[in-house]
């Protein structure tokens, strides 16, 4: 017997599973009311009037940021049905706002490693996420000062400590300089006498809640949310070897801190590369015996450029700014490898990069690959 009584109207479509997933990762708050002015121009949805958590207010508007993983297109229905379609009128679309961090270049990443700097940007960017720099930041130590004068090295990264707004994650790209705020932070959590000095110093007091992270804990929260499973394969199948040398490597006070070795080779992979298994990927380039002991850093620079052309490595990534410095100028290797920076492959296999200048700044000419490859123009 056919019933007379309507099905109960179908309730908002469920959010994203990636968005939700990144947003738990990084307990964002986020109030959203988001309907387009046309609803059969996209897809969208309709959250919960006001879900509160901590960091910052986010809205997503999928139609403008189909490449986003914070859009939500492809992956709920439309929403025109019986329960959108009785709306008289649609709700305002919010401005797109973007998950924010604090930013900390450091020096590599503000001199000789401009393109560095650059190319993350502009791959934040097209992610939604929003580097903020600090204000004024000045240099963490990282290079050798901790071994020449203890006290400087502890309070030369505090000052930044101090200038990192409280409410949001505070990142450092260079695996050094995440290193030395870490382990300051670390120090002044353990230390009250210190806390009273960093008062003293820089005139606020110390925020224990202050997480700070690496680009590649990022990045790799990005890859567990499927944030890279969406993008074309732009690399084609490029060979690299993924060098990431001794900048990972954590001091035993770090020992618990999450450990990124194989991250670059599970991004390249999903972003259509080969990234190849080599021996060399972990081995010391010497960085800081460049100047003092040019000899010893040269023949560890040739070992690994040998071992890069050993497994016919079209190209290394690296992942510190140093190390793609160290390799470049010290390799005397006739046929000479093209070291990339992580971030600058990223954005390139987004399809954006070629023109904007980052590859005339390398010392090893990278363009007569990527143009083999069809990468640039």
């Amino acid at each position: 017997m056919r019933s007379d009584k309507q099905p109960s109207p179908r309730g908002p479509p469920s959010p994203n599973p990636i968005f939700m997933t990144f947003i738990k990762k990084w307990s964002i708050r986020f109030t959203a009311t988001v309907a387009p002015t046309n609803w059969r121009s996209c897809c969208a949805t309709i959250w919960p009037e006001e879900i509160r958590l901590r960091i910052l207010t986010l809205a997503c508007a999928c139609c403008k940021n189909a490449n986003s993983i914070f859009c939500l297109r492809r992956s709920v229905a439309c929403p025109i049905s019986e329960n959108f379609s009785r709306r008289k009128r649609p709700l305002p679309m919010p401005d797109k706002k973007f998950l924010e961090f604090s930013y900390f270049p450091g020096c590599s990443l503000e001199t000789t490693a401009k393109e560095n700097n650059r190319s993350l940007y502009t791959f934040c960017e097209r992610h939604n996420i929003a580097l903020k720099e600090l204000d004024d930041w000045n240099c963490c130590g990282s290079s050798s000062t901790h071994s020449i004068d203890h006290d400087p090295a502890k309070w030369l990264p505090t000052r930044n400590l101090a200038l990192a707004p409280p409410g949001r994650p505070l990142m450092a790209a260079c695996p050094n300089c995440y290193m030395r705020l870490k382990l300051a932070h670390m120090i002044l959590n353990q230390n009250g006498d210190d806390r009273e000095e960093y008062k003293r110093l820089w005139g606020r007091d110390f925020d224990p809640d202050l997480r700070i992270i690496t680009f590649f804990e990022l990045l790799s929260d990005l890859a567990e949310a499927g944030a890279f499973e969406t993008h074309k394969p732009g690399l084609k199948g490029m060979r690299v070897a993924a060098y990431y040398g001794c900048m990972l490597a954590r001091p035993p006070v770090m020992r618990h801190e999450r450990n990124f070795y194989g991250l670059m080779e599970k991004v390249l992979l999903s972003l259509g590369a080969e990234p190849l298994k080599w021996g060399y990927s972990a081995r010391c380039c010497g960085t800081f015996l460049a100047a003092s002991r040019p000899d010893i850093a040269a023949r560890s620079v040739a070992d690994i450029m040998a071992g890069a052309e050993q497994v016919r490595a079209e190209c290394i990534v690296t992942a510190c700014a140093m190390c793609q410095m160290n390799l470049e100028i010290r390799s005397r290797l006739p046929g000479k490898t093209p070291v990339f920076h992580f971030s600058e492959l990223l954005a390139l296999s987004l399809g954006i990069g070629g023109g904007k200048g980052w590859f005339r700044r390398h010392l090893i000419d990278p363009r007569p690959l990527l143009r083999a490859r069809k990468l640039i123009g």
